[in-house]
């Protein structure tokens, strides 16, 4: 067994307990770390009093988290090394998605594989929520399948990680 077949198709990070979980072809879960260090963590935000902010502790552990899982899933894509798809699909991270409602082509890691969807970009707008139902901070946008099998659902994009997907191409 590869590694790779062991954390499946990509890894999340639980805010709420701090957890890594591999997630299966199948939506299983299974946990593979607990984002330790706590003691180290909370020492590095000391107040000039000595106490401890633990608001920023806490974020800083959160964003450790995240960065260990966006370096595991970016591990786990292998659209970097797919001959073609650089000259054919922008990098979300270094061309920025549109900002307008649009037609685009999104790649996905499915099972290992590379599988691409037809999709209508809808780029987050803050006036579209109630103030008090904003998404999280990060939040992009949501690429919603137009065809075929997935037809409907809709690939919600964050900017602090890459579990949706990274490389679109646009189509008009």
């Amino acid at each position: 067994m590869k590694v790779t077949d062991f954390l499946g198709v990509k890894v999340t990070y639980d805010e709420d307990g701090q957890f890594i979980w591999a997630v299966d072809k199948d939506a299983g879960l299974q946990k593979i770390a607990d984002v330790r260090a706590w003691g180290a963590i909370q020492n590095l935000f000391k107040n000039a009093d000595g106490t401890i902010d633990l608001k920023k502790a806490s974020e800083f552990q959160d964003e450790l988290g995240k960065w260990i899982v966006d370096c595991i899933n970016e591990k786990l894509q292998p659209t970097v090394k797919t001959p073609g798809v650089k000259d054919n699909f922008h990098n979300r991270h270094t061309h920025p998605l549109p900002a307008k409602r649009t037609l685009i082509t999104i790649i996905v890691l499915e099972q290992q594989k590379e599988v691409k969807y037809l999709c209508e970009w809808n780029p987050f707008d803050p006036s579209s929520y109630p103030p008090n139902d904003l998404p999280a901070e990060g939040y992009l946008g949501t690429a919603k399948v137009i065809e075929g099998t997935y037809k409907g659902i809709g690939f919600n994009v964050w900017k602090q990680n890459n579990s949706e997907f990274i490389y679109y191409q646009l189509l008009n």
